[in-house]
């Protein structure tokens, strides 16, 4: 019976500690389970602070972008607003701040045909077709000139591609020989000029000036010019680009010189300063220059071109309160034969 019962307490204590395993097994498990779950929650959690930090950052993008519209916006109605403005008024509202009124009026100036003026609609040209076409409409004639490969001048701006191009048409960069140039121009839709040309023209046309623009040895340019047409030089008026360029450009005796300042950085108080006494026909400056320094100039006997004017609006309103007495043009009348 002992031995019985003894047995029974055996098995019952084995199915007590079999029951206490699975037990403890369950929750090792069930414990896992939760440490997994809470594993994968905090890697959501993170995961969520992460998209809120993005989010975050996305929405101070949009307000930095919906302010940059609204400054647009701002800018854009300005815009219109000077739109609705003519082109006198917008000049006005951007030179009137610095306008200084001369004291003396000076008589105006013949008008200026930018590069030959244009010809059948395009500037630039520098050609013959250009001078007989706009010969009715101007005395002065600004042509550019460049020196040829062979040290020949002939009429184009100068030599890179767009300029080139648009001499002679040939789509090649660099300076031509004088060989090349008049053989290349025989296919384009015009003439550019020689040297030789222009004064031929000149002298059948002997009211006409010719404004020279030499960006490239201008000197030497000018000392050719003298030295090969001897009864003829003093058609063409000179443009010196520095007050360096004066003093030597004088001495030529062309009888008449024009200092423009578009390669200059001469202060507008240095070159008052300095022109007094000076052998100027005229000055000539870009539109921004014009409302202290036109004035100032006037005060002292020289008057002012303005370049490039294509509108008579605003022809006439720089001549009737900056000080102005001309204009380089590519198609704008001379003012007496409008």
């Amino acid at each position: 019976m002992n031995k019985k019962n003894t047995w029974l307490r055996w098995i019952g204590y084995s199915l007590i500690a079999l029951l206490l395993l699975m037990v403890a097994n369950y929750l090792k498990n069930k414990i896992e389970g939760n440490r997994k779950q809470l594993d994968g929650l905090a890697v959501l959690v993170a995961g969520m602070a992460q998209e809120q930090q993005r989010a975050r950052s996305d929405a101070a993008k949009l307000s930095d972008s919906l302010k940059r519209i609204d400054d647009e916006v701002k800018t854009l109605d300005k815009g219109i607003e000077q739109l609705k403005m003519s082109e006198r008024e917008r000049l006005n509202a951007t030179l009137g701040k610095f306008r200084y009124a001369s004291k003396r009026k000076l008589s105006p100036l013949p008008s200026v045909a930018h590069a030959g003026g244009e010809y059948k609609g395009k500037g630039y040209t520098n050609s013959l077709e250009a001078l007989r076409e706009n010969r009715a409409k101007y005395d002065y004639f600004e042509i550019d000139f460049s020196f040829t490969e062979d040290n020949h001048i002939v009429c184009s701006h100068g030599w890179t591609r767009h300029e080139r191009d648009l001499a002679l048409g040939d789509h090649q960069e660099g300076a031509p020989t004088l060989a090349v140039f008049l053989q290349n121009r025989k296919k384009h839709r015009w003439t550019a000029c020689t040297l030789d040309e222009v004064v031929k023209w000149l002298r059948l046309n002997d009211r006409k000036r010719v404004v020279t623009d030499i960006k490239e040895k201008n000197i030497e340019a000018l000392k050719t010019i003298k030295a090969k047409y001897p009864d003829d030089y003093r058609k063409f008026i000179p443009q010196i680009y520095s007050i360096a360029q004066y003093e030597e450009v004088n001495k030529l005796d062309y009888e008449r010189v024009i200092l423009t300042l578009y390669a200059t950085n001469i202060s507008d108080f240095d070159l008052v300063e300095w022109i007094p006494g000076k052998n100027i026909y005229a000055v000539t400056m870009w539109h921004h220059r014009i409302p202290y320094l036109a004035g100032r100039l006037n005060d002292l006997g020289y008057p002012i071109y303005a370049h490039t004017v294509n509108s008579p609006d605003v022809d006439q309103f720089l001549r009737s309160n900056y000080g102005v007495q001309g204009i380089y043009t590519d198609s704008l009348a001379s003012a007496d034969r409008r």
